[in-house]
Parts: structure tokens; sequence; C-alpha cells
């Protein structure tokens, strides 16, 4: 009996280790699956291929324009630059042969009317201008100045549109001009042209009137 109760209670340790050891496998499992979601969570997106693609696109538009942009910027500035060093050296070399007494005054230019570009373009010409002829006395150092304003006032002056409401009157002036000239030649029954009846004919419709009778022209 007694070696029976032994071997009983040996059995229930053993079972008991085997019971134990199979938790803790479980539970390492449990641990690992718990892992591999977490960790596919983090790093799974709900974006398909095609989304992830027409982003990339939409990027790379962007950037593409935006260096577009800079590129274009940088060749207008670099326009701007050359335009203004050969007005700078036109009108240095114009004053060079005036005397100081006959040279333009320039205009004043109010602070919140600048073209920062077209000035530092004018500075820039200035500068090139000066590292290449050191001036050597004050006058050159005037006409190179004055020469600096009469860019700078060249290269910002816009030229004033023409009005459409003067253009549209000089046309209409035009238009009855030639119609007295006409109406005059049909009056002194001079030689008409076939185009020159039509636009009588036309013009005398519009009054009322009729070319072909002698005293209706005479009453224009």
């Amino acid at each position: 009996m007694g070696v029976k109760t032994e071997q009983t209670g040996e059995n229930k340790t053993k079972h008991l280790k085997t019971v134990e050891a199979t938790i803790d496998d479980n539970v390492g499992m449990i641990e690992e699956d718990g892992n591999k979601k977490d960790n596919n969570s983090s790093f799974s997106t709900s974006e398909t291929l095609d989304s992830i693609l027409t982003k990339y696109k939409l990027d790379n538009n962007k950037r593409r324009k935006t260096e577009t942009v800079e590129k274009e910027c940088s060749l207008l500035n670099g326009k701007i630059l050359l335009d203004t060093l050969n007005v700078f050296k036109e009108k240095l070399a114009i004053l060079n042969k005036t005397s100081v007494e006959k040279i333009e005054r320039t205009r004043k230019i109010p602070l919140l009317k600048v073209d920062s570009i077209k000035l530092d373009a004018t500075i820039k010409a200035v500068q090139d201008h000066v590292s290449k002829h050191p001036p050597h006395s004050m006058s050159e150092i005037a006409r190179i100045l004055q020469a600096a304003q009469i860019c700078y006032q060249e290269t910002t002056r816009k030229d004033a549109k023409p009005s459409k409401w003067v253009e549209s009157i000089k046309c209409k002036i035009s238009l009855l001009e030639s119609k007295v000239k006409l109406l005059e030649k049909v009056r002194a029954f001079g030689k008409l042209s076939a185009e020159e009846k039509r636009d009588a004919k036309k013009y005398m419709r519009e009054v009322n009137m009729l070319a072909c009778l002698h005293q209706d022209t005479l009453k224009l």
C-alpha cells in the first residue's frame, strides 16, 4: 500500500509538471501571435498599390512644377540683368559725351513703387562696370550714378497703352469723312464705281433718302 501511494504521488507530480509546461507553451504562442498582430497593424496599410502610385505621381509632378518655375524665374532674371547691362552701357556712353549741365533730370521714385528685381540688376550693372573701369574722378562717379538712375528709369518705364475710346472715336471720324467725300461726289454728279454707288445708296438709306434723287443729295 505504501508503494502504491508513493507511485500515485509521483504520477500526480509528473502530471502537474506536464500541465504547467503545456500552459507555458500556450502562453508563449499567444504572446508571439499578439506581437505578430501588433507588428502587422503597425506596418500594414489600407491603401492599394494604385493609390500609392497615384500619390507618388502627384508628389513627383509638384516637384517638377516647382523646379520648372524656379528655372523660369532664373531665366527671366538673367534676361533682365542682360537687358539692364546693355541699357546702362548705352546711357553711360551718351553721358560721357554730354556736359553735366545738359544731362536730363530723372524723376523721383516713391519707395512703394520700387522694382526690387530691376533695381538689383541696375546695381549689378554698376558693380560690373566699376570692377572693370574704376572711376578716377568725382565727375566719373557722378556720371556713373546718373547713368544708373536713367537706366533704372528706362527699364521700369511702362509704355502707355492707347485708349480704346480714343481709337473708337478716330475710327468714327474717319468713317464720317469718307461718307462726306462720297456724298459730295454724288452731289457733283461725279463718276462713281460700282462699290461707291453701293456705299452711297447705303448711306442715303440710313437717313431715309435716295442717292438717285438730286434734291435729296442737296439736302445733305
